[in-house]
């Protein structure tokens, strides 16, 4: 009896081992969308020329794939659960915008900046405006304060998002 129960005491260890040793849900964390923002504040229009893999981002995503119950793939339309919308609710955003990293776990794959309707200042890259927020869902589109402020590629429709968002069941 008592070198079995060595054994098995030392396979619970190992096995303790193994699982302590793995980062919670490596798998998801490796690939799950989450728009961050940056730990320095860094202004949107200074984040347009900045090498994305450089930027610092805070911790944890301000919107993370649990803070949405879906993602719309034609229109961009994030719809959120109540942790998303409490979460977005609280940001203020200034004239100049908040910048924010849309990223696949830690891989940065576009920035962006949260932005408000009141700003008479326009912007040439990716927004969710957040003067208004309709109902559960923010939209993430192209230029401020009309897409023809835009320059660039659309960076939304990159398809390891759409992938990321399909695998976590949240594309529609």
């Amino acid at each position: 009896g008592g070198f079995m129960k060595y054994l098995s005491s030392l396979l619970l260890i190992l096995l303790l081992f193994i699982s302590c040793n793995k980062s919670p849900n490596e798998a998801d964390v490796n690939d799950n969308f989450g728009i961050y923002l940056t730990a320095d504040n860094i202004l949107p229009h200074d984040m347009k020329n900045m090498d994305l893999s450089k930027v610092k981002l805070q911790q944890e995503p301000l919107v993370g794939i649990n803070d949405l119950t879906s993602y719309e793939k034609e229109t961009h339309n994030i719809n959120l659960a109540a942790s998303g919308k409490t979460k977005i609710n609280e940001l203020k955003v200034p004239t100049w915008g908040i910048s924010f990293v849309v990223c696949l776990g830690n891989k940065p794959i576009y920035s962006g900046a949260f932005w408000t309707g009141i700003s008479s200042i326009s912007f040439d890259g990716v927004i969710i405006e957040l003067t208004f927020l309709h109902g559960n869902s923010v939209l993430i589109s192209l230029g401020y304060p009309t897409e023809d402020f835009y320059k660039g590629k659309d960076p939304r429709s990159d398809s390891r998002i759409f992938d990321a968002l399909k695998r976590a069941g949240k594309l529609i």
